[in-house]
């Protein structure tokens, strides 16, 4: 069977439906072949089936780093973890759930396809086509990395969703505002898309972040990184509603605790953003908003709002919902957690949440909801 020769940077679920109108064959028929399983659906951003890498004519591993989202998430871990990824995702053709949850890592807070204008623009020249960008996809990210523009937001969902255009036929799309701030977002677009294409040393990553923290002031008594007061001074830079809509700030509370966790061994198995997002603010050369005696006599334990925290999660809850209902699309209970932030209390704290956990029932029995009980049988 002839395909279409994969451009660069371009995702598997855009080679796919490239496939699709070229040869004008339906999604299932093309599935078999590659695949040799009855599949009716694909992930656009990772596959875990090799015979799509071989009908390309690459190895799975090298499919693996050219078109999928799968390098990104690697990109902080140890050799063997990323071997070990490699080799599970060989083995989940039955299992969707491997997949999905590595897709969530890499994907978290976006719901729909990405595209950047120039790069459409000149694909078109020199093409005849455009297509989908593995960077344009990734978490945070919302300005071309190699253009410094900002990207357009699609109606399509990042799902497996059936014949999906490339972008410029894409109607109603619209302009992304660079989030926290244009400067901040072209060095989050940069530091992204470099994860797609270099492996870090993950033994010396908490060295590492410890020299450059103490390189710029946040040190401690001893000589000690003083995570809190970067920690501080992060939110102050990103802001509480970026932060938050990437599943960075725990519980929808006031402070950050994951920085000081990447100052120590264990490091690397922090999400790939979150060791962006720590780059990026070690890059910026921050100068300590204060030192340590006024930061640590200014702390004081503070009574958590309940009432409050209930309804900022419902409200950002049920603004996802609608989204997806809009889109004709399902949302299952995980991303719904990581995009409010409420992993924590809604295992932990449900006596202290009974208004969220009773948005959290009805949901389930919604039809936006992927796991319905009693209606869909689980897999």
């Amino acid at each position: 069977m002839y395909l279409p020769r994969p451009y660069p940077d371009e995702l598997v679920g855009s080679m796919l439906h490239r496939t699709e109108r070229i040869l004008g064959i339906g999604r299932e028929p093309l599935l078999w072949r590659l695949t040799g399983h009855k599949l009716s659906a694909h992930s656009f951003l990772i596959t875990q089936y090799a015979g799509i890498a071989h009908a390309f004519g690459m190895s799975f591993e090298t499919f693996l780093g050219q078109h999928t989202v799968f390098p990104y998430l690697t990109a902080f871990q140890e050799e063997d973890e990323r071997l070990r990824l490699v080799a599970e995702l060989e083995r989940s053709h039955t299992v969707l759930r491997a997949t999905a949850s590595l897709v969530r890592r890499a994907v978290i807070g976006e719901a729909w396809l990405r595209f950047c204008p120039v790069c459409v623009e000149f694909e078109l020249k020199r093409y005849g086509e455009s297509y989908w960008h593995r960077m344009h996809q990734l978490c945070g990210v919302s300005i071309c990395s190699d253009h410094k523009v900002g990207l357009y937001t699609s109606p399509a969902a990042i799902s497996r969703a059936p014949r999906i255009p490339p972008p410029h036929e894409m109607v109603n799309s619209h302009t992304t505002s660079p989030e926290p701030s244009p400067t901040i977002s072209i060095a989050i677009a940069m530091a992204s898309t470099a994860a797609l294409w270099r492996v870090y040393d993950a033994h010396s990553l908490a060295e590492t972040y410890r020299q450059r923290a103490r390189e710029l002031g946040y040190v401690y008594m001893g000589g000690k990184v003083h995570g809190a007061l970067l920690a501080h001074d992060m939110l102050n830079f990103y802001g509480t509603d970026f932060l938050r809509r990437y599943g960075c700030l725990e519980d929808t509370g006031p402070r950050l605790r994951w920085p000081g966790k990447m100052f120590q061994a264990s490091a690397h198995n922090s999400t790939t953003f979150k060791h962006i997002l720590l780059q990026v603010f070690l890059d910026s050369k921050p100068t300590p908003s204060n030192n340590r005696i006024d930061f640590e006599g200014r702390r004081q334990p503070k009574t958590r709002d309940w009432p409050q925290i209930e309804r900022e999660a419902i409200e950002c809850l049920t603004a996802e919902v609608s989204r997806h209902r809009q889109a004709g699309t399902r949302v299952n209970l995980e991303d719904l957690y990581d995009i409010a932030g409420i992993h924590s209390i809604v295992k932990t704290k449900k006596h202290r949440i009974p208004a969220l956990m009773a948005w959290i029932e009805q949901f389930k029995k919604s039809p936006q909801s992927t796991r319905i009980p009693g209606r869909r049988p689980r897999r």
